[in-house]
């Protein structure tokens, strides 16, 4: 999901964030073939999303599913000034899907599949500072509802954000 604050700015240090999330969707423990994880994948998700506001655009991409997860990247631009950014990932994990989150200048934190259906999902982790739930909802073809939310010092925090479907940026 976005993020407010943008450190990561070395090629080197967005590889090695990437190399760090590859190499965790590679670990042992994932009970489902790669034939299987494809299949649970939410595949719906691919593709670029954005939300353009009067001063701020939040862009996010998914990657087609292959080799058993979804690699996915956001950021924040707000007044031609990067404010954050953020690497993400959906792998099969050993007790079900697995969204791993590292925003920038932030470790990676995981969140496991709670509820899932044909156009949504819910990711959680209670022990988190926040968001402790993160969700996709699918509403049409052109359409994306992504809502991150949790209890931060002890009130209830929902973030929502409406994204569209947007040409993918690449050549």
């Amino acid at each position: 999901m976005p993020s407010s604050t943008a450190t990561c700015t070395t090629r080197g240090e967005w590889a090695l964030r990437l190399a760090c999330l590859l190499l965790a969707a590679s670990l042992p423990g994932a009970p489902l073939t790669g034939q299987e994880a494809a299949a649970a994948l939410p595949a719906w998700l691919q593709g670029c999303w954005r939300l353009t506001g009067p001063d701020q655009v939040i862009e996010e991409i998914w990657l087609t599913p292959l080799g058993g997860a979804m690699i996915g990247l956001s950021r924040t631009v707000s007044r031609d000034t990067l404010r954050g950014h953020e690497l993400m990932l959906i792998r099969a994990g050993a007790n079900g899907l697995v969204l791993e989150a590292a925003p920038a200048g932030q470790p990676a934190a995981a969140f496991l599949a709670a509820a899932r259906g044909d156009s949504a999902i819910t990711f959680e982790n209670l022990t988190h500072d926040f968001p402790q739930l993160i969700s996709y909802t699918r509403v049409s073809a052109e359409s994306l509802v992504a809502v991150i939310s949790g209890t931060v010092r002890d009130r209830q925090r929902t973030i929502t954000y409406g994204y569209a479907r947007a040409a993918c940026p690449l050549p």
